[in-house]
């Protein structure tokens, strides 16, 4: 196997596919591993899933022992609820060199996000029906997706390079002491399909495929299961172990009966009352 940008996009394409994002451990009161043994022993040794610090994390090493010029980046995510980027650069993505070319990689994300690498160069990037493009905001590099109305922020980051290790004080900072975050009370698992992916953040239940987002809340048991199915297919342990999280959040809502909604990152920053991070003219 080459390290050419042909194998790298089928790598990327074949890990969105395969291998679902979750993030189970949070809420389910464990300390999730980022290391690269117990990282393998979980996504390949026992077939399950993970969050960027771990299969981006692996998909790192996998990518060198072929050969790619691989640096690891932090990234700022969007919080749409919160109208701001992310105070710790706790999300794990890559930038690949190919003959003198650099490349984005992140084959693990909550929700949509590009599949396959895109160029760290102006312009906007078609994959699968949906727009991308890396512009540039506040001496940060913004990645966007096209809404139905404007450019949508999904995270900012420089190019500086850090190793996996770095993110053991992002894994500190969300579970740890008086900074436990919402990530220890927050139903997060995704899995891609063709032309798009399937995401449940507590209740709520994002589509997006060949360039069309629905939204819905998941009501019921019976319903959760069979978005568990879905997003955890061929990983009957992941299903259920979703299901009991998502049955506990439930339990936790005494008022509503159900978790906290969390808008999803395609939220439009228009209906939210102001544009973020708005691309400039000088955006690669």
């Amino acid at each position: 196997m080459e390290p050419t940008l042909d194998v790298l996009r089928e790598i990327c394409r074949r890990h969105v596919l395969e291998v679902p994002f979750e993030a189970l451990e949070g809420p389910e009161g464990r300390r999730p591993v980022i290391d690269r043994t117990g990282v393998y022993d979980k996504i390949v040794t026992r077939r399950g899933g993970g969050f960027c610090l771990q299969a981006n994390g692996l998909l790192s090493h996998l990518l060198r022992e072929i050969g790619f010029d691989v640096t690891v980046l932090a990234a700022h995510i969007w919080l749409p609820h919160r109208e701001y980027f992310s105070k710790g650069g706790d999300h794990l993505i890559l930038m690949v060199r190919i003959d003198g070319t650099e490349w984005l990689v992140d084959a693990s994300y909550t929700h949509l996000v590009y599949v396959e690498p895109i160029e760290f160069v102006p312009g906007e990037q078609r994959q699968d029906g949906w727009a991308y493009r890396i512009g540039s905001a506040d001496g940060w590099y913004v990645v966007y997706r096209r809404g139905e109305r404007e450019w949508l922020p999904l995270y900012r980051f420089v190019p500086e390079p850090l190793d996996v290790a770095h993110f053991q004080e992002a894994v500190a900072f969300h579970l740890d002491g008086e900074t436990v975050s919402e990530t220890t009370r927050t139903l997060m698992c995704s899995r891609g399909i063709r032309g798009g992916k399937v995401s449940l953040v507590n209740n709520v239940l994002t589509v997006a495929e060949r360039g069309t987002v629905t939204t819905r809340l998941v009501r019921d048991p019976g319903d959760c299961a069979r978005v568990m199915a879905r997003i955890f297919r061929g990983h009957r342990d992941l299903a259920e172990r979703g299901l009991r999280i998502w049955r506990q959040l439930q339990q936790e809502e005494p008022d509503s009966g159900e978790p906290v909604a969390v808008p999803p990152p395609h939220t439009s920053a228009q209906d939210a009352g102001r544009q973020p991070g708005q691309p400039t003219e000088d955006s690669r």
